[in-house]
């Protein structure tokens, strides 16, 4: 009988060291797994907000080229009473506005990019989350099947103590 005993003690302390090891190894490569996401997602941050920027600055851009459009305007109202002036004016103003027009249309293309690349980071942040949302979940179903596991330990142990110690 001390021989069983022994084997079911043995048993029972490889059982829990199992156990034991197989939930730090889960915490292990959850905890790797939300780092790696969470370094994800700060990069994420960090390019959409270079996009911002990036944004901002070609909009103070459109801006000034508008300022200086609405600049040389005026000055051709002054230049009017001088034909050949307003003909050479009237010329660089044309050109302006054909630059301006291209570097309106690069912009705007420019814009649809930066705002397809926002889209994708945007879906890829969803993605990200919702993964990170699944691995928790999964962490919590497995801290509840290692509380189960715990009680069942805790249940057989008394029993072992009851058969151990048997009351009169």
């Amino acid at each position: 009988m001390a021989y069983l005993k022994k084997n079911v003690n043995m048993f029972l302390l490889l059982l829990f060291i199992i156990i034991i090891g197989g939930v730090a190894g889960l915490t292990t490569f959850y905890q790797t797994t939300y780092k790696d996401l969470s370094l994800n997602y700060e990069d994420q941050v960090a390019e959409i907000e270079k996009l911002l920027t990036d944004l901002n600055a070609e909009r103070a851009k459109l801006n000034q080229t508008a300022l200086q459009l609405n600049v040389k305007e005026e000055r051709e109202e002054q230049l009017s009473k001088e034909y050949t002036d307003v003909k050479q004016e009237k010329e660089a103003v044309a050109q302006d506005l054909t630059s301006t027009k291209e570097t309106l249309q690069e912009t705007s293309a420019l814009l649809q990019q930066k705002q397809e690349e926002l889209k994708k980071a945007a879906y890829d942040l969803k993605v990200t989350s919702e993964a990170l949302a699944t691995a928790q979940r999964e962490a919590n179903e497995y801290r509840e099947k290692a509380a189960s596991y715990k009680a069942n330990y805790d249940r057989c142990q008394r029993q072992l103590n009851e058969l151990q110690n048997p009351q009169p």
